[in-house]
């Protein structure tokens, strides 16, 4: 929109000069018929001055209209790049996920799991510890992690991940967890936790 309002301003300015030269060119002819000192000449003289005067004013009016433009312009494109940046952050950090793998008593020491419910000690479930620390557990990215790779001889998932959006497949001492569908198996969180044997 104010680039097109510049081309037309622009338009406007040439289009004064146009006038103007046209206006020079009659004077001359009417000095060539008539003389200097006619009436008409003196009248168109007159005329051009101020058509002249009128067509700097704009220009300098144009200059500095043009610069508060260019200037509302760069403030524009600078906030759409700090937009488009910080888009791209919070996306990165929408985008991280984290596991931890580890045998029963490796998740008990380190605090990752809790218990809870049940009625004296009877129906316990694991549930993942708000107050772990994330310097424990691994970074992944959930828009590429198809598979993890964990060395062990069997294990099972401590939080929750819908059953049909993963698979576990053991060989050779390593448990491969395939995630089949990556937005169903992040859904409800960001952790995994994976019990080791």
């Amino acid at each position: 929109d104010i680039l097109s309002r510049i081309e037309s301003i622009k338009a406007l300015l040439d289009n004064s000069k146009l006038k103007i030269l046209a206006l020079d060119r009659n004077l001359k002819e009417l000095r060539a018929k008539y003389g200097e000192q006619s009436e008409e000449v003196l009248k168109l003289n007159l005329e051009i001055k101020a058509q002249t005067q009128a067509l700097m004013d704009k220009e300098t009016d144009f200059i500095i209209m043009q610069s508060e433009m260019q200037e509302d312009l760069d403030k524009v494109q600078m906030a759409y790049q700090q937009q488009v940046t910080l888009t791209k952050e919070l996306g990165a950090i929408l985008n991280r996920a984290f596991y931890f793998a580890g045998t029963s008593k490796e998740l008990k020491e380190k605090e990752v799991v809790d218990m809870e419910g049940g009625f004296i000690g009877l129906g316990r479930v694991k549930i993942l510890n708000a107050n772990s620390k994330d310097g424990l557990f691994t970074q992944v990215k959930k828009d590429i992690t198809d598979t993890i790779t964990f060395e062990t001889k069997g294990a099972e998932l401590v939080t929750e991940h819908p059953s049909d959006s993963y698979t576990l497949t053991e060989a050779n001492d390593q448990v491969l967890l395939i995630i089949k569908d990556k937005s169903n198996f992040w859904k409800s969180t960001n952790y995994l936790v994976v019990k080791t044997k």
